[in-house]
């Protein structure tokens, strides 16, 4: 779940549909906070960086999903990929805000220091800076915002939904704002252009 501010909105029965339709948490995790993670809101950064996930290796996944979830546990495999295949990749912080590891040292020191910084600070940009990213990198930030302001789905949507996308994308973190872009994106491409 990428946002939790407005999951009081969504009727139990509804929930309890949803989740039941997937054979496994596991299997629901993979495919709403992974894959629609990854579709959702990685095009909104390519202009400016690249991003690559294992379980879009096709090959990886078929792979990674015949092993014992124990031993899947805790992104090893995923970090084994990224050291394999792109290395380059482990010298940018990832889980916890340090650089990807297998060190259970290493992560429970990560795990100690994220939990303070959100108890103390509020801050809750994990495992990934990005909220530092777009606070700091005007072109994100005018890119991100422009993608907002300029969709064309706004007066297709009843005005409760504008009033939530509003507060979400104004008072939420990057990945909340994406997850309006990616809301808005779809309205458009619905309705916007079979109109």
């Amino acid at each position: 779940m990428v946002s939790d501010k407005l999951f009081n909105k969504i009727d139990e029965a509804m929930l309890k549909s949803i989740l039941q339709s997937y054979q496994n948490d596991e299997m629901f995790i993979t495919y709403n906070r992974g894959f629609n993670a990854i579709h959702n809101g990685a095009w909104m950064t390519l202009p400016f960086t690249d991003t690559t996930y294992t379980y879009m290796d096709l090959e990886f996944a078929h792979l990674a999903y015949s092993i014992d979830p124990a031993l899947r546990f805790d992104a090893k495999l995923t970090i084994d990929w990224m050291q394999n295949k792109h290395p380059r990749l482990m010298k940018y912080p990832w889980k916890y805000g340090i650089k990807p590891t297998n060190s259970r040292s290493k992560l429970l020191i990560g795990k100690v220091v994220n939990k303070l910084k959100r108890e103390l600070l509020g801050d809750n940009d994990v495992p990934v800076p990005f909220d530092d990213w777009y606070n700091n990198d005007i072109k994100l930030q005018t890119f991100v915002d422009g993608q907002y302001n300029s969709s064309l789905s706004w007066h297709f949507l009843p005005k409760s939904v504008i009033k939530d996308i509003q507060f979400l994308f104004n008072q939420g973190t990057i990945f909340e704002k994406f997850l309006c872009i990616s809301f808005l994106k779809s309205v458009e491409m619905i309705f916007v252009r079979n109109a």
